[in-house]
């Protein structure tokens, strides 16, 4: 295999990635700047997911568009999706009910 130092070498990239040789790397990082290691968030294929191990019930609810919007971005914040965040939520409420 040839290394390819520059990026703009297209056909180069081409080849490799029809043959399978590119390989993606994502990394998301704590707000201290280590890194999180994504498999201690999410499961590689399938469910259940985390604290999901029991989880059998699929809710289904309605939000406003800035209940999402908010949602969606203290999500990013926290590096969770959406739903873990929810469960965080109705479990905080709950506690306090």
């Amino acid at each position: 295999m040839t290394a390819i130092n520059d990026t703009t070498d297209y056909e180069a990239l081409a080849e490799r990635a029809e043959r399978g040789d590119l390989k993606t790397v994502r990394r998301i990082y704590e707000g201290d700047g280590r890194p999180i290691n994504l498999a201690d968030v999410f499961m590689a294929t399938g469910r259940p997911r985390m604290e999901e191990a029991t989880a059998r019930h699929t809710w289904k609810t309605r939000a406003t568009d800035e209940l999402d919007a908010a949602l969606t971005e203290r999500a990013r914040q926290e590096n969770l999706p959406k739903s873990a965040l929810i469960r965080k939520a109705v479990i905080a409420y709950l506690a306090t009910a």
